[in-house]
């Protein structure tokens, strides 16, 4: 670096005018007098004045400070309200976004934050109205699942019935069928088994104990077949339901508290970043100084600026020369 330097002095200037003239007339005339000399004698003013000095020199000059501004949101570039050499306060807003996604995802955020909210404070103490209501559910499926017990012990004693009633038409049927088979096998006999033989009685009494038998057969069957506990087994799982939610209301289980209140949370950290992802929508200026640099322009999508961090202005403070 090429530096050059000029001393101006100005001092204090005594001119001895007495002495100069006297080496003058002592060379051209060495024998004048004293006498004439001091005649031809000028006096002048001593003036005082005052000593500065200035300094030139050439070189680059430094910002005291110099801050990359980016957004911290994407989005298309709405406004650009600076170009470089432009001298900005602190808090000037230099370029923005177009906040109306961003806007939205807010207003999400806060609802989505509110009902999350409701739902925390709902686990904690319950609403009287939904206590009430899950009451009566248990109240009804109470009911139900009694309901249930008494028709299946009714199934039960229905069955226990009809199966006797088969049961002892077998037994008649054995009877009637082994004296009507004496009688088919006395040689003799045999030959009044018509329907109009002497034995009419014996085979009529087989054929009314067969029509028992087949008559109780097929109740049994079917007492057997309703006899179930599909509808009882379905009444006590409504109970159970019914009984859990009330008691959750009643009294809400640790694991469920923890549940609700990392729901809260969450929903809590997307608001902030709703918040935050609109505040980024907004480069301003963050302090006093001049823009150096703009990399952006409105209508294109931010975060493709032309610098190595992807900013979209440069902002330089203050300055020093070396």
């Amino acid at each position: 670096m090429k530096k050059k330097r000029t001393w101006i002095v100005i001092g204090i200037i005594a001119v001895l005018i007495a002495a100069g003239a006297y080496l003058v007339v002592r060379q051209t005339n060495g024998q004048a007098g004293a006498s004439t000399l001091l005649a031809n004698l000028q006096t002048v003013t001593v003036v005082r004045t005052t000593l500065s000095n200035s300094v030139e020199s050439s070189g680059s000059i430094t910002p005291k400070a110099t801050v990359q501004l980016s957004f911290g949101a994407s989005g298309t570039v709405s406004e650009v309200s600076v170009t470089p050499g432009d001298q900005v306060k602190k808090g000037d807003v230099l370029s923005a976004l177009d906040t109306t996604d961003l806007q939205l995802a807010l207003t999400q955020a806060e609802q989505a934050y509110l009902i999350q909210q409701l739902t925390y404070s709902a686990t904690l103490q319950a609403d009287p109205g939904d206590i009430a209501v899950a009451q009566a559910t248990y109240n009804s499926a109470l009911a139900a699942y009694n309901s249930a017990q008494r028709d299946t012990a009714s199934l039960a004693d229905k069955e226990t019935i009809q199966c006797s009633q088969y049961r002892s038409a077998k037994e008649a049927l054995d009877r009637a069928q082994t004296a009507y088979d004496r009688l088919a096998n006395d040689n003799q006999a045999k030959n009044y088994l018509g329907p109009w033989g002497q034995f009419k009685s014996v085979v009529d009494g087989l054929a009314n104990a067969q029509a028992a038998y087949d008559q109780a057969l097929a109740s049994c069957n079917i007492a057997k077949l309703n006899l179930n506990d599909s509808a009882l087994r379905s009444a006590q799982t409504q109970l159970q339901n019914a009984k859990s939610k009330l008691d959750s209301l009643l009294s809400p289980r640790t694991e469920t508290l923890i549940q609700a209140q990392a729901q809260l949370e969450q929903a809590r950290l997307s608001l902030e970043e709703a918040r935050q992802n609109l505040v980024g929508a907004t480069l301003i200026a963050p302090f006093d100084g001049v823009i150096t640099a703009v990399n952006i322009q409105a209508g294109e999508s931010s975060g493709s600026g032309t610098s190595s961090c992807g900013s979209q202005g440069t902002v330089a403070r203050g300055s020093s020369s070396r």
